[in-house]
């Protein structure tokens, strides 16, 4: 079953990255994401690799590793891949599905470029604004955003 577009943009609101954006952009934003199904074992993102997708857990769960060592597990609402919309840097961990997964997988050149496109509101501002210092990137944890975030 399909994500009605409310459900997505719950998921959505719910992503410190567009904290600052209104119900109307958030339904943009929405909008151009995808919705993916994937099955137990497929790899979502791969440590190293560059990567375009931000992508929110809709269903099932995922577990994130580094370097081969185990850093968490996520279920529906956690988010990954966020800083592939604010950097240009490779992937810091792999994360695989654990149990089928569906996936709401926003590309970052549409996330980036319906934010740009709004300037004047605030969710440009949360996006432009939304950086972390090297040292965050290759945290193992950050648990102030509630996630792995690879």
């Amino acid at each position: 079953m399909r994500l009605h577009k409310d459900a997505k943009t719950d998921l959505l609101k719910n992503v410190p990255l567009f904290a600052g954006c209104s119900k109307s952009e958030l339904q943009k934003i929405a909008s151009l994401a995808d919705e993916l199904d994937l099955g137990e074992g497929a790899t979502l993102i791969r440590e190293g690799e560059r990567g375009r997708e931000f992508i929110v857990i809709a269903q099932g769960t995922v577990r994130v590793t580094r370097n081969g060592k185990q850093l968490r597990e996520l279920g529906a609402g956690d988010f990954i891949g966020e800083i592939a919309l604010v950097a240009d840097v490779p992937r810091t961990a792999t994360v695989t599905a654990t149990s089928p997964v569906r996936l709401l997988v926003a590309r970052s050149a549409g996330c980036s470029s319906r934010c740009r496109r709004s300037r004047r509101r605030s969710c440009s501002r949360s996006a432009s604004g939304y950086t972390r210092t090297r040292s965050d990137l290759f945290s193992p944890l950050i648990p102030a955003f509630g996630g792995a975030h690879p």
